[in-house]
């Protein structure tokens, strides 16, 4: 007779006479999960069950098949490929997995995504796919997902917003420069020939920002 979770084929033979005539149910496998893909022996009369993010629709299974990548089941002995269900958005699943991994914070995947390196970093982030993602530092920006780096604020500008959605680099005053990435006020100093705070006029103290030097007047001499 074959134990549980096994049958004969066809059923209710009244011929089977050995273990090996019981082919294991739906649901089920004649090998261990530890021992798929691999030429380790078969146990005769012997099943164990599709653990979750596997299925069987089929008698007498040596393995049970997985749910493929951005599906997941938490169904233990599964009997279709239908208890495979899609990953949500900012997930992701590899094959054979019972639940979806949320992505790292501040990244994004769409729905039914795979593996690790569907995570990318959220526009005002920057990091490798897969990894961690790091806010622009004050001084640059990002407009898009993924893995590129974030844009500096240009020659002349600057920009105190970290993590900036968008381009909000600020000019400096008329006749003030600062380098690129520059991510204070501060980083804008008078150009030669001027002088001032390099600051807005309104928020300056009695003197105007960065005012051009006036020529020095010479006054020649009769001999």
């Amino acid at each position: 007779m074959c134990d549980a979770n096994l049958q004969t084929v066809p059923p209710n033979r009244v011929d089977a006479g050995f273990p090996q005539d019981c082919r294991c149910n739906m649901g089920y496998s004649h090998r261990a999960l530890q021992d798929y893909n691999t030429t380790n022996a078969i146990l005769e009369n012997v099943c164990f069950p599709c653990t979750p993010g596997y299925y069987n629709p089929m008698l007498g299974t040596k393995e049970c098949s997985p749910c493929g990548p951005g599906y997941f089941s938490p169904t233990n002995a599964s009997l279709s490929i239908s208890n495979c269900m899609p990953c949500a958005p900012d997930t992701f699943s590899m094959a054979g997995e019972k639940i979806c991994t949320a992505c790292g914070e501040n990244a994004q995947a769409p729905g039914v995504s795979g593996y690790p390196t569907d995570c990318i970093c959220k526009p005002w982030y920057t990091g490798e796919n897969g990894a961690a993602c790091s806010a622009c530092v004050a001084g640059k920006y990002k407009l898009e997902p993924g893995s590129a780096l974030c844009t500096n604020c240009l020659d002349g500008q600057y920009s105190t917003v970290v993590g900036a959605t968008s381009n909000v680099c600020q000019w400096c005053v008329v006749n003030a420069q600062s380098p690129a990435g520059s991510g204070a006020l501060i980083s804008c100093i008078c150009n030669t020939g001027a002088t001032g705070p390099a600051i807005p006029w309104r928020t300056a103290t009695k003197r105007s920002a960065c005012v051009p030097a006036k020529p020095s007047l010479r006054v020649s001499r009769m001999g």
